[in-house]
């Protein structure tokens, strides 16, 4: 193994903490009217068409409410939609500071704009300040920049784009396909079960 110059960092199930999947999608299936509906507009790769950025946050919620119960406000979809995102622990915060006086940290998440408003809303207010932007050199969100893990070009652009070498680079991700996607480029990576945590992964860096 070589020497880690860089890690890249994952965002849900990673640093942030996420409620159970299997819950969270069955909340989200409650939203509509015919459940079925819900499973249509998987896919039809709606919702990860959402986090590419081939749409906006007020086209993916006027979608769901055409679809909705008709007792479902717009609120009641913005509840249930970030109800997955979980508080960011302190002790991760912490953690990640010391981290970057060593490697230089970055993040790279599979996500949509509703969630992303949604989380640093909570974490700045929680923290009193922009603490994202604080740990990392810079946040690579799917919908910001239309790439998608586990697809090569969203390693390669984030290694060019920050001159990284690809064997000196740490990749964290919960998910094994984009784990593979990163592995294909020569980066190191590590898989994240989303029940162990980070400050206990990486105690030895």
């Amino acid at each position: 193994m070589q020497e880690i110059e860089a890690i890249v960092f994952d965002l849900g199930n990673v640093v942030l903490p996420l409620e159970d999947m299997n819950v969270w999608h069955d909340k989200v299936r409650d939203l509509f009217e015919y459940k079925n509906q819900y499973d249509y507009l998987v896919g039809k790769k709606f919702f990860l068409q959402f986090e590419a950025g081939l749409f906006d946050s007020d086209f993916f919620i006027s979608t769901i409410e055409n679809h909705a119960n008709i007792h479902v406000t717009k609120k009641h979809i913005l509840e249930t939609w970030n109800f997955v995102l979980k508080e960011l622990p302190v002790h991760r915060v912490n953690f990640l500071l010391k981290l970057k006086k060593r490697y230089r940290l970055f993040l790279l998440s599979n996500t949509n704009s509703l969630h992303i408003e949604y989380f640093l809303d909570k974490v700045n207010t929680l923290y009193g300040k922009n603490i994202m932007n604080e740990i990392f050199e810079h946040c690579y969100y799917s919908y910001e920049i239309k790439m998608l893990k586990p697809d090569t070009e969203i390693y390669t652009h984030v290694l060019k784009q920050q001159n990284l070498f690809p064997t000196k680079t740490l990749f964290l991700d919960d998910r094994a396909d984009n784990i593979a996607g990163a592995k294909q480029l020569g980066i190191q990576t590590i898989l994240v079960d989303p029940k162990d945590d980070i400050t206990q992964i990486l105690k030895n860096y």
